[in-house]
């Protein structure tokens, strides 16, 4: 079922201005969704020669108002009879693309927030079995020291590892921010609808046998991809070793391997899992050398990219470098 929550349409008033209307349903108001909306209907509108965008508000419609000044286009007003008439210059400048830019880098920011300074996070797949990647990935959050709440799924036990166990996403006490999936390829699919239907945003797949092993593993992520971007989620993976955090406020190793770096100023993003365990392990022997995160996104990475870990580790406070 799809639910329309906010639409916006221009339709031509002379030869180079438009008039410019757009509708968010309240409940996702503030969200940033109308000035998506009007950045695209600009970018249309001079794809098809028009120059500005006009639009009528009520003159206490002050929030309406700020819509139309966000994406930084040349702004004008004017008040008449208890209304206001604003008039956009639509044409791209360097004002309105550094506004652009800061818009995404924000929005980009945000997106990743619950992957390196989640307060809760949930093992999806987390065996009994020492030997069992999930039984490892959790093992490793909890060496660790992972601060928050921890909470092993696995529909065979009550408990793992001391911590009491939950048979499906959808039954735990609260939304985790981070959701850590080690469940066997065909069951992935299912977990992510799990985890959508309980508000957790942020997924790392550590689960292989996708688009790494031939045109079924391929179809299949593509899946994966869909409904990731369909439930407005972000994912690392699948196939990779996870990643790590080694703030001391948010430390965090939602990997599958028990060995954090010393806290430092060093961030690093890895397509390929051996990669970020061979520096992951030299952190540890080399005194020199310090991290302060780690991604290892997985070769066959379906929509995390490095440039988004960058844009996260890029404005941190203390000149952290970037590897």
């Amino acid at each position: 079922m799809v639910c329309e929550i906010a639409t916006g349409s221009y339709q031509a008033k002379g030869e180079r201005t438009a008039e410019v209307a757009l509708a968010v349903d309240d409940a996702f108001q503030g969200k940033g969704l109308g000035t998506l909306l009007l950045e695209r209907l600009a970018l249309l509108a001079v794809r098809h020669g028009f120059t500005h965008f006009w639009a009528v508000t009520q003159a206490d419609s002050q929030a309406i108002r700020e819509v139309l000044r966000e994406p930084g286009f040349a702004f004008e007003e004017k008040p008449e009879r208890g209304e206001v008439e604003v008039d956009l210059s639509i044409v791209p400048d360097e004002t309105t693309l550094a506004c652009l830019e800061t818009r995404h880098r924000v929005a980009t920011v945000a997106s990743l927030h619950r992957f390196f300074r989640p307060k809760s996070v949930a093992v999806v797949g987390a065996s009994r079995d020492p030997a069992r990647i999930g039984n490892r990935c959790l093992d490793a959050l909890i060496k660790g020291g992972f601060p928050g709440p921890v909470y092993p799924v696995n529909p065979k036990a009550t408990e793992v590892r001391g911590l009491r166990a939950y048979p499906s996403v959808r039954e735990l006490p609260e939304p985790a921010d981070l959701a850590v999936i080690a469940v066997p390829r065909d069951a992935v699919l299912g977990v992510v609808d799990d985890c959508a239907a309980r508000g957790v945003c942020a997924l790392v797949v550590v689960t292989a046998g996708f688009a790494e092993v031939g045109s079924e593993g391929r179809q299949l992520q593509q899946r994966l991809v869909e409904k990731i971007r369909g439930y407005g989620m972000r994912l690392v993976g699948p196939n990779c070793l996870g990643l790590l955090s080694t703030e001391p406020q948010a430390r965090l190793n939602a990997t599958f391997v028990p060995l954090s770096p010393p806290h430092g100023r060093v961030a690093m993003s890895s397509d390929g899992g051996a990669l970020g365990l061979a520096v992951q392990s030299a952190a540890r022997t080399v005194s020199s050398m310090t991290a302060r995160a780690l991604t290892s996104s997985g070769w066959s990475s379906a929509e995390q990219r490095c440039t988004s870990t960058v844009t996260w580790t890029k404005p941190r406070p203390g000149g952290i470098s970037f590897l």
